[in-house]
């Protein structure tokens, strides 16, 4: 599901023939309909909120963009690491994040409609690094920006997508550069959400997958 295993598996695994790639594609209901440009810069993060997601790096970030009143964001999700990350931001006494815990997943396209861009963070870890979390094709499908402090292959594929701004992983004063760029740059919200959704449609929709699987087979 990420071209980045063919690594794993030739250097590691030591096994390097009849390997194929075949990412997964996002539920027919992310593919929501982008939303006008305003300007508040409103930023989600949807999904498992555990050790690995690196929530710290996120709350890190809106400490250091909390002077910007028109930044907001908002967590949804469960995780091992959700409390914790609650009692950060409760610490820092940040007013700029909000968490909404989990939801259905037939309740998560109205938290997609809000988001003006979506946030990707991981671990730095080198086996981290070969994955491609399933929310960037979610992300994507509802042809949105991605805001991302994340190694490897999410980075590769955010950078060839040209769909949004990456920064390493575990980075918060390099994810909260990007979001204030990201926020003052109006004129390329609409761009990057375009390139996201065609990028979607070419290589991670139902059809792409199917496709690629029935060649395969043959």
């Amino acid at each position: 599901s990420s071209k980045n295993f063919r690594h794993y598996f030739k250097n590691k695994l030591k096994i390097n023939k009849n390997i194929r790639y075949l990412p997964i594609y996002a539920e027919d209901l992310f593919t929501a309909i982008p939303r006008d440009i305003s300007q508040t810069t409103n930023l989600v993060f949807a999904g498992n909120t555990g050790e690995m997601q690196s929530m710290e790096t996120i709350i890190k970030a809106a400490d250091q963009v909390s002077d910007h009143q028109d930044i907001h964001f908002h967590i949804v999700g469960d995780g091992s690491a959700l409390d914790r990350s609650k009692q950060l931001a409760g610490k820092l006494a940040l007013e700029n994040i909000t968490f909404y815990g989990r939801h259905p997943l037939t309740e998560m396209p109205r938290f997609y409609d809000m988001a003006d861009a979506f946030l990707v963070t991981l671990k730095k870890d080198e086996f981290i690094s070969y994955t491609l979390p399933g929310k960037v094709q979610s992300y994507m499908a509802s042809g949105k920006p991605i805001l991302a402090a994340i190694d490897g292959e999410a980075s590769d594929v955010i950078g060839e997508a040209e769909c949004g701004l990456c920064c390493p992983a575990e980075d918060a004063e390099g994810l909260a550069g990007i979001i204030l760029r990201f926020s003052q740059d109006k004129e390329n919200r609409r761009k990057y959400g375009d390139c996201a959704r065609a990028y979607y449609e070419e290589n991670f929709s139902s059809e792409a997958f199917f496709r690629s699987l029935l060649s395969y087979l043959r």
